[in-house]
């Protein structure tokens, strides 16, 4: 399917709300997701280890997108929902 955006339409109005921060990293389920680019995945492995390490933190699943010039695909976002993880990092590298 190809979807066709209009850059005239200006932006997306709205608002979004942020997630209430988190007391703790103690013990938490971590899921990462890569977009792919260099070294992101060096990059989030070393933020894991460092979240186990000093907070006893689990990774429960670690995604890396297909591509990384697209979203990732809608069944990412179920794994990762029924990981059973609390905190969600996403990243990139360069």
């Amino acid at each position: 399917m190809l979807k066709l955006l209009d850059p005239r339409s200006g932006p997306v109005k709205g608002s979004i709300s942020r997630a209430a921060r988190l007391e703790s990293l103690g013990g938490l389920r971590l899921a990462i997701l890569w977009n792919g680019k260099t070294f992101g995945g060096d990059l989030l492995q070393r933020v894991a280890a460092l979240l186990t390490q000093k907070y006893r933190a689990e990774v429960a699943i670690f995604l890396r997108k297909p591509f990384l010039g697209n979203e990732a695909p809608p069944d990412y976002f179920d794994q990762i929902a029924t990981s059973g993880s609390q905190l969600a990092l996403v990243g990139f590298g360069d």
